[in-house]
C-alpha cells in the first residue's frame, strides 16, 4: 500500500515517482535529489526503483528520506526550495463514502529511515502530509435531498493551496505558500450523489492542509445551506496530517421548490435567464470547477411533470445565458459574467479532456439538429459529452457518444 489514513488505505499507481535523498547516518550533507519510480511489477510490494547520483560507501550506515510525488525542484529534505500542492480547493468526489479523490500528485506522502547499513535495502513508511475532514449530513428537511456540493472556510487557517514541506525530522514540518497560492476554504462538488430520505446520511471527505483549530470557527456549506462550527478557546482541535475528522451536519433547512420550463430551442430563452442544462434526462453540468477540470457531471432532485421540473436545484448546476443564434450562446455561472463554460483547444484534434470554466476564447455554444450541444466557430465542431457519469468532456465526432441536451429555465414568479 501506499499508505494508510486511518484504515483508508492507497495504493501505488504504475510509473508512482518518489523524491530520494540520502547522507551519511546523523549527516545533513544531503545526496542530490534522485526519481525513483514503480512498475507494475513492483507495485505488490511496494518496490522503487531508480539510480543513486552519489555512490554509497561499503561499511557506512545512512539516513533515508522520500517524498511523493516526485518533484525536480526539491534541492534537500527541508523542502524550502519546492511548493507543493496540499489537496485541491476544488474536490470532485464520485458518489458519497468514496475516496479515490484523496489520492494522486496533490496529495503528498514523506518518510524518513536513518542507520540503514550498507548493502540492506531500505524500507521506508510513507505518512500523508495532509489530513481529512469526513462530514456527514443528515437529512432533516422533510424532503427527499441530493447532495451535490459542501465547502468549509476557517476564519483562521488555511484549508487548502500549497505548502513548503520540511520531512528532514520524524514528522513533516508545513509552511504554507505565498498569500497568493492558499485559501481559507475546500470545496467539493458531488457527483453522482443520490437521492437521500427524511432521515438518511450522506458521507463526504474533504481534504486540507492540517491545522490546529481554536477560537475559530468553520463555516460549513451543504448545497447553499449555511452554519457555523464555533471551535471555543478553551482547547486545541487538531486536524493532523494522516488523520480523519469527522463532523456532522444535520441538514434541517425547509427548502422551497423552484419551477424551471423546459426551452424547446435557445432562442427562446431570454439573455441573462437562469438556467439549468441537463444531459440525459437528469445529468446536470457544473459551474463551479473553473479551470483546473472539466466540470462535474452530478444528479439533481427535481419532479417532472410533463415539460417542467420543480424542485430544488444546488446553484452549481445554473447557469446565465447570452447571445443569440447568429453569434452562439454562452453559458456562465449564474451571478458570475466574468467565467463562462469554454473549449480549451483550438486544434480539429487533440486531448479530450477540454472543457473548462474560465475565460478561455471558444465559448460560443448552438444546439444541432440532434440537440447535441456542439462549439460554435471556425474549427471542427466539438460536441459535449459525459465520461463515466463523472466528468463533463467534449469530443470531436459522434462516435464517442454526445449527450443530448435539454435546458430548464427558472421561472422567477412560480
Amino acid at each position: 500500500a501506499k499508505t494508510s489514513i486511518e484504515g483508508y488505505a492507497t495504493n501505488w499507481a504504475d510509473n508512482d515517482a518518489l523524491t530520494i535523498f540520502h547522507a551519511d547516518a546523523g549527516a545533513v550533507a544531503y545526496s542530490t535529489n534522485d526519481c525513483f519510480t514503480i512498475s507494475s511489477a513492483d507495485r505488490a510490494t511496494g518496490t522503487f526503483r531508480g539510480t543513486l547520483s552519489a555512490p554509497l560507501s561499503e561499511g557506512c550506515s545512512y539516513d533515508w528520506y522520500a517524498v511523493y510525488p516526485y518533484n525536480s525542484a526539491y534541492t534537500s529534505p527541508s523542502g524550502s526550495s519546492c511548493l507543493q500542492p496540499i489537496g485541491l480547493s476544488n474536490l470532485v468526489q464520485y458518489g458519497y463514502g468514496n475516496t479515490d479523490h484523496l489520492a494522486g500528485e496533490n496529495y503528498p506522502l514523506c518518510g524518513k529511515v536513518t542507520a540503514v547499513p550498507y548493502g540492506k535495502t531500505p524500507s521506508i513508511t510513507m505518512s500523508a502530509v495532509f489530513a481529512v475532514i469526513k462530514l456527514v449530513v443528515t437529512n432533516n428537511s422533510g424532503k427527499d435531498l441530493v447532495v451535490t456540493s459542501a465547502s468549509i472556510t476557517s476564519s483562521k487557517a488555511n484549508l487548502s493551496g500549497s505548502c513548503f514541506i520540511d520531512f528532514s525530522g520524524d514528522a513533516p514540518v508545513l509552511t504554507d505558500g505565498p498569500e497568493e497560492s492558499v485559501s481559507k476554504t475546500v470545496s467539493l462538488v458531488v457527483s453522482g450523489g443520490t437521492s437521500l430520505a427524511n432521515g438518511s446520511s450522506a458521507t463526504l471527505y474533504l481534504s486540507v492542509i492540517p491545522f490546529v483549530a481554536r477560537g475559530e470557527t468553520l463555516k460549513l456549506r451543504v448545497n447553499d445551506y449555511e452554519k457555523d462550527l464555533v471551535i471555543s478557546d478553551a482547547k486545541d482541535v487538531a486536524f493532523s496530517a494522516g488523520k480523519v475528522k469527522t463532523i456532522s451536519f444535520n441538514f434541517n433547512e425547509a427548502r422551497t421548490d423552484r419551477v424551471y420550463q423546459h426551452a424547446a430551442a435557445l432562442s427562446d430563452i431570454a439573455p441573462g435567464a437562469v438556467v439549468l442544462i441537463v444531459g440525459d434526462g437528469e445529468k446536470a453540468i457544473t459551474n463551479c470547477y473553473g479551470t483546473s477540470c472539466c466540470p462535474a457531471v452530478v444528479n439533481f432532485l427535481a419532479l417532472k411533470s410533463d415539460d417542467r421540473f420543480v424542485g430544488y436545484v444546488s446553484p452549481v448546476c445554473l447557469w446565465n445565458v447570452s447571445g443569440d443564434a447568429d453569434s452562439g450562446y454562452t453559458f456562465s455561472p449564474v451571478g458570475d459574467a466574468s467565467v463562462w463554460l469554454y473549449c480549451n483547444t483550438t486544434e480539429n484534434r487533440g486531448s479530450n479532456d477540454n472543457l473548462r470554466v474560465g475565460t478561455g476564447g471558444r465559448k460560443s455554444f448552438q444546439l444541432d439538429a440532434d440537440t447535441y450541444l456542439i462549439t460554435r466557430d471556425s474549427y471542427k465542431k466539438r460536441y459535449l459529452s459525459n465520461y463515466n457519469d463523472r466528468k463533463w468532456y467534449s469530443y470531436i465526432n459522434t462516435a464517442n457518444y454526445p449527450v443530448k441536451m435539454s435546458f430548464y429555465v427558472l421561472k422567477e414568479d412560480e
